[in-house]
C-alpha cells in the first residue's frame, strides 16, 4: 500500500471546465525507443506517462 506523504510525482487532476478531450492511439513501434520523461503518480487508477524521442 502506498501512502499519500510517499507520493513524489503529480497527481491526475479533475477535469476543468474548458478541457479538451484527447483522442488516445495505440503507440507506434517506434516508441520502443523512447524514454519516459514526466508521468502522474502510481497511486491513483489512471497514470498518464509523456515519452519522448529524438529523430
Amino acid at each position: 500500500m502506498i501512502l499519500f506523504d510517499e507520493c513524489v510525482s503529480p497527481h491526475v487532476l479533475m477535469a476543468q471546465r474548458d478541457h479538451e478531450r484527447l483522442e488516445w492511439r495505440k503507440p507506434y513501434p517506434v516508441l520502443t525507443r523512447a524514454r519516459s520523461v514526466a508521468w502522474t503518480c502510481f497511486c491513483r487508477a489512471t497514470v498518464y506517462e509523456l515519452y519522448e524521442r529524438a529523430g
